[in-house]
């Protein structure tokens, strides 16, 4: 994927997450779940997938603990795999999915942050 397509994915992922359309039921896990789980030769999804991922991480930093060298990769494929594991809640916003995979996967332990 070119730093174009990343960044104009990622910039699509943040305008999902707005308030506004986060209140109209937008962008639910199901939806990021098809675009996580397209195939690799399918660059819009998987560039969905990973910027709506970033995009979230991004605004989160403070309340996850990545370790350092986790790449964009990995935390989209902890995200597939949170919402492969979770059917039940896919009805749910998917950046409070994101939120809750990156926060399970990678807990701040007492003196972290």
């Amino acid at each position: 994927m070119t730093v174009t397509n990343f960044i104009t994915a990622a910039i699509l992922a943040a305008s999902l997450s707005s308030p506004t359309l986060a209140s109209e039921n937008y962008f639910t896990g199901n939806t990021l779940k098809e675009y996580c789980n397209a195939p690799a030769n399918q660059n819009y999804g998987q560039g969905m997938c990973l910027g709506f991922t970033m995009g979230i991480w991004f605004g989160t930093t403070e309340k996850t603990c990545v370790p350092e060298g986790v790449t964009s990769g990995q935390l989209a494929a902890v995200v597939t795999k949170y919402m492969n594991d979770h059917p039940e809640l896919l009805h749910e916003q998917a950046r409070d999915i994101v939120f809750t995979a990156l926060f399970e996967a990678f807990p701040c332990k007492e003196g972290d942050q």
